[in-house]
């Protein structure tokens, strides 16, 4: 004879099965919304070029101002994009938020400004004389004239986050594409010691990697605590008080 209570959770799971695909997690960035994003991350960035190259009293460093303005704007939007991750990951999103069709498309596109940025800063620094970085040492700057080790750090960092990126574009074909996204947390740690520690003016914006850091690992430890109250709520002889 079967148990009522189980015939329920039976037709409860054939239910799910049956729904159709929620809208919530359909939403992706257009192509269009991307290239908008990135397009005007470039004309920024050439905007502040000419108006330094006219500015007689900064002219000899217009190439680490745009080096440092890149590299900051890069963490701010990184730090940006893991908090939206763990948003998103977090499964309170998927039961009442459902705020994955407003956040992912932003969280695609800041992640494309990003890695536009990372690449502007990564160009500055090969240009800038004073940088203490040959072009042909960024791929991985042990021999850094300045925090060599801070350097190489970003430069794993950065190599994480292509992959993430990659992986999570081509999802459809990668299968271990999520327990690669969320390796964003190690990436973003590595970075942050590599801006932390490498950055000439982190005396002066110590205050914004601590802003960031509060935000990242607050919307981090969200995200575990939920967890860990769904699987425990889902234990026999538990209760679930959400």
């Amino acid at each position: 004879m079967v148990d009522p209570k189980e015939a329920e959770n039976l037709q409860k799971l054939k239910g799910q099965r049956n729904r159709p695909k929620d809208k919530d997690q359909e939403a992706n960035a257009s192509v269009t919304f991307i290239l908008l994003v990135i397009s005007g991350v470039i004309v920024l960035a050439i905007g502040s070029m000419v108006i330094l190259q006219q500015n007689q009293w900064v002219a000899g460093q217009k190439y680490w101002i745009i080096n440092r303005a890149s590299a900051i704007s890069a963490y701010v939007v990184l730090s940006i994009v893991v908090v939206l991750g763990n948003i998103l990951s977090n499964p309170r999103n998927k039961e009442k938020w459902r705020l994955s069709r407003f956040l992912l498309p932003w969280h695609q596109a800041l992640m494309a400004a990003m890695f536009t940025l990372i690449a502007e800063h990564l160009l500055f620094v090969a240009v800038d004389p004073k940088s203490g970085i040959l072009p042909s040492q960024l791929w991985f700057p042990i021999h850094a004239k300045f925090t060599p080790g801070a350097m190489v750090a970003g430069a794993f960092g950065l190599y994480a986050m292509l992959l993430i990126g990659l992986t999570a574009g081509f999802r459809k074909w990668v299968k271990k594409w999520l327990p690669i996204h969320r390796i964003a947390i190690v990436s973003w740690v590595l970075l942050t010691f590599h801006g932390f520690v490498g950055g000439s003016d982190t005396p002066s914006i110590s205050w914004m990697y601590l802003a960031c850091a509060l935000f990242v690992l607050i919307s981090f430890w969200m995200r575990h605590w939920f967890s860990k109250k769904i699987n425990r709520a889902a234990l026999p002889g538990t209760q679930s008080y959400s």
